[in-house]
């Protein structure tokens, strides 16, 4: 499985470039699928900052939050966007990594998604060559 992994973490809370910033995502998203049907997409952006709406991004870009925890003290601020959750289990809170304010998230592949189904095999017995 190929996958694309974007952290992307804006300062501006300008209005222009937040629109750049999602047609940009957009068309990213769109490329990378079509030239990997299969691919797995995980983007992490804070809409807080960028004024993004979560119904309009996931509607626009196909992505789903996988992030449903507290990522701060305040809520949550950070987003995991996925076209394939259900590749993951449900995200943990871990404890804070020094003086940040911020929560360590673990998202963990969902075991399900790693089994490898049984495949038919034909097994011969006894002694395969030719009698003569």
């Amino acid at each position: 499985m190929i996958l694309l992994a974007v952290v992307y973490h804006s300062t501006s809370c300008e209005a222009d470039a937040n629109r750049v910033l999602l047609q940009h995502l957009l068309s990213n998203v769109e490329s990378f699928l079509r030239q990997h049907l299969e691919g797995l997409i995980m983007i992490t952006l804070t809409p807080t900052i960028t004024g993004f709406s979560p119904s309009d991004t996931c509607r626009m870009t196909g992505l789903r939050p996988i992030a449903v925890v507290l990522t701060r003290d305040t809520g949550i601020l950070d987003w995991c966007l996925t076209n394939r959750s259900d590749l993951f289990d449900s995200p943990k809170q871990l404890p804070k990594l020094g003086s940040s304010d911020y929560y360590t998230i673990l998202i963990a592949p969902a075991v399900s998604s790693l089994l490898v189904k049984n495949v038919n095999k034909t097994t011969l017995k006894g002694d395969p060559r030719p009698r003569g």
